[in-house]
């Protein structure tokens, strides 16, 4: 499993995390309700996804 909090405006506001086989991966997350609409939820999956784009969203996972 990796799990990742959301940073966005250098505050705390989440995490998202994946799990599973290579061939059977789960996410799953949790985003402040301040905070949706801003797309964070959407770019935070994508980086946890990808992680060569980890940190070039608006928002930021933290390992």
């Amino acid at each position: 499993m990796t799990v990742r909090t959301v940073l966005a405006d250098d505050i705390v506001v989440g995490h998202a995390a994946v799990f599973g086989s290579p061939h059977e991966r789960e996410v799953t997350y949790v985003i402040d309700p301040a905070y949706w609409g801003r797309g964070i939820a959407t770019a935070a999956l994508a980086a946890l996804i990808d992680p060569g784009t980890w940190g070039s969203f608006e928002g930021a996972l933290i390992e």
